[in-house]
């Protein structure tokens, strides 16, 4: 059970949250706070709690809003990832909104990560420091969406790194994107074996040897027993070998192709909804690179009606 102001009537959970505070001074200006407080929330909207339907953590005083950050701080590891993530964002905004500074709720344990050396999850261009699993979560984030500006190498390092970083925190769920460059996820050998066809159409498309694919596409549908993990990282480091060569590992092919880690570690991409719209790389295999620049979005998204009228001028083609 989530306990907050509103039902820590002896304030026990409030002085174990606040044990965990650098700052001795903070600690008893929050307990005070808690003592004083005579608000009557029965009448609050909402709206002005971090979690709205159970009514819980309200924001609508300063007073409130701090009192709510210590006692989330202290209780979100048994809240459902989603339910974290909201209050977490709105607590964050009226702490803001009323001027209150973040150092008031570092822990002793945040104080000493932050005198020792930081953890590089990209140390062979000692970048991406962290020294807590808070930092370790953002930096999962960030590479999340900002996977695309690294290196395929660099890539794979960071999230080796951070999985190896997030076992010795103990700190388990990382994001899917990790999880394939760190070669943790599963492999579909026939999508990969079409993935490496699609990449010979496309070579083929551009007046390039794509033979080297093709006989690799054949030759891992051959396979008795699937590779294990060490084989098939090796295996994605072969192709993009193979797509440094042909020059697909250049940024412009970042948006029209999947990298190597991509459709080697492609578990994820069977659970997908099917949808009639050719992916991507589809439809570079089958009207050249150029094409994708006709049928997106201004979001980078298929346009199905750009998409058809590409079709009508060039026909259906087959990869």
């Amino acid at each position: 059970m989530i306990t907050d102001i509103q039902t820590d009537k002896n304030l026990g959970v409030l002085t174990s949250a606040i044990k965990k505070l650098a700052s001795e001074e903070a600690a008893q200006e929050i307990y005070n706070l808690a003592l004083e407080r005579q608000n009557d929330l029965t009448k609050v909207a909402s709206t002005s709690f971090a979690l709205e339907t159970p009514r819980l953590f309200p924001l609508h005083t300063p007073e409130d809003a701090v009192l709510s950050k210590v006692y989330f701080d202290h209780q979100h590891t048994k809240m459902a990832e989603q339910e974290k993530r909201s209050a977490k964002e709105k607590i964050d905004i009226y702490l803001n909104l009323y001027s209150i500074p973040e150092d008031m709720f570092n822990t002793a344990e945040d104080k000493l990560a932050s005198e020792q050396e930081p953890t590089y999850l990209l140390p062979s261009l000692e970048s991406c420091p962290v020294h807590n699993k808070e930092e370790l979560t953002k930096a999962g984030e960030v590479f999340t969406k900002e996977a695309s500006k690294l290196s395929l190498p660099h890539r794979v390092e960071f999230a080796q790194e951070f999985c190896k970083v997030a076992s010795e925190w103990d700190y388990v769920p990382y994001p899917s994107t990790i999880a394939k460059y760190a070669g943790v996820l599963d492999t579909d050998m026939a999508n990969l074996s079409y993935m490496l066809e699609i990449r010979a159409a496309a070579a083929s498309r551009e007046g390039k040897d794509g033979e080297m694919y093709t006989k690799l596409a054949h030759s891992v549908l051959d396979v008795d027993e699937k590779p294990d993990k060490t084989e098939l990282t090796k295996l994605a480091k072969l192709i993009h070998k193979m797509d440094e060569h042909h020059g697909f590992d250049a940024p412009v092919y970042d948006r029209k192709f999947p990298d190597a880690f991509s459709i080697v570690f492609n578990k994820e991409a069977k659970t997908e909804e099917v949808s009639d719209v050719p992916d991507k790389s589809k439809i570079v295999a089958r009207y050249g690179v150029d094409a994708l620049d006709a049928v997106e979005d201004e979001e980078g998204n298929i346009d199905e009606n750009k998409l058809k009228n590409l079709e009508r001028r060039y026909g259906s083609q087959s990869v």
